[in-house]
């Protein structure tokens, strides 16, 4: 399908695999598409963006991916003999502690596959390491230059033999320079740096090229940038929508990115995840519940 012509732009182009998940809460066992495309797409289009999606999965579960037309969010997907997924295993007495486990794996992006899609933003959005070589990240670094998003979990989450161990990212130096806005939550900060302080982190983080740093933590989100750090709480009621905090986070950023400042992009982000995490599944409710928690 990578051949198909597109006259369309776009606000935000996402890349990364769909996902068919196996979560676990209490030993309940359920069956649910994620992927930070999944649950990033929806949010990025719900605060207002126009949003494209380019995937690799086993064609067997495209209406899966489909699913997300109905968001307004155009898909492109590309067959492969999998379809990615990830066991994960939470506790609700804790569920920002989880045990992920492979599932499948739907195999590295070739550039014959990713749409030259005009856009503003071009989000990689990696669930497992090796999805973007550090090649194909140069190449797309020069079809979008400045406007590289990239999820750091993507390129430190691997796969070894039947678990996900994170590792720091090999070509780091290199890589980071390559990026624009880097999202990551307070255990790859921690492993990319050497680093347990959150701001510390961050700010090391932000000094090896990145222009913005989109940090997740227990608390909420924050954003390390040249005009300062700017910080918001998590507000949600309920954490069973736990899974698909940082992806709904990060693209919820970026879409009020395009319109306004850092300090109100975190804020509309915090807010957004907040009310997403008290359900699961991509986000669900109103702009108006959002506009409405940002008041309180």
């Amino acid at each position: 399908m990578s051949s198909v012509k597109v006259e369309k732009s776009f606000d935000i182009v996402m890349l990364g695999h769909f996902a068919r998940d196996l979560n676990v809460t209490d030993g309940v066992e359920k069956q649910e598409s994620g992927g930070a495309i999944y649950y990033g797409s929806v949010a990025a289009a719900k605060t207002g963006a126009k949003v494209a999606v380019i995937s690799r999965l086993n064609p067997r579960d495209f209406n899966y991916l489909f699913e997300l037309l109905k968001y307004g969010v155009e898909v492109f997907p590309q067959a492969s003999a999998k379809t990615s997924g990830i066991k994960n295993v939470y506790q609700s007495s804790n569920m920002d502690k989880r045990i992920c486990t492979p599932i499948a794996f739907a195999g590295t992006y070739m550039l014959s596959e990713i749409l030259n899609l005009p856009t503003k933003i071009f989000v990689i959005a990696g669930i497992i390491a090796k999805e973007v070589d550090l090649p194909l990240l140069k190449t797309l670094h020069g079809r979008y230059p400045g406007k590289i998003a990239a999820d750091l979990q993507g390129f430190m989450r691997c796969l070894e033999g039947n678990n996900l161990v994170f590792h720091p990212w090999p070509e780091q130096v290199e890589g980071l320079k390559l990026i624009t806005y880097l999202k990551c939550d307070s255990n790859e900060s921690e492993i990319a740096t050497g680093i347990k302080d959150i701001r510390e982190a961050g700010l090391k983080l932000k000094s090896m090229g990145p222009k913005e740093v989109i940090l997740t933590h227990a608390k909420g989100v924050t954003v390390f940038t040249d005009e300062g750090i700017f910080e918001a709480a998590w507000q949600a009621k309920s954490m069973k929508g736990r899974t698909g905090r940082g992806d709904t986070t990060f693209a919820s950023y970026l879409a009020k990115r395009l319109t306004t400042g850092s300090k109100e992009a975190v804020e509309w982000a915090a807010a957004l995840c907040s009310l997403k995490m008290e359900t699961p599944g991509p986000f669900n409710r109103s702009l108006d519940d959002v506009k409405a928690l940002l008041r309180k």
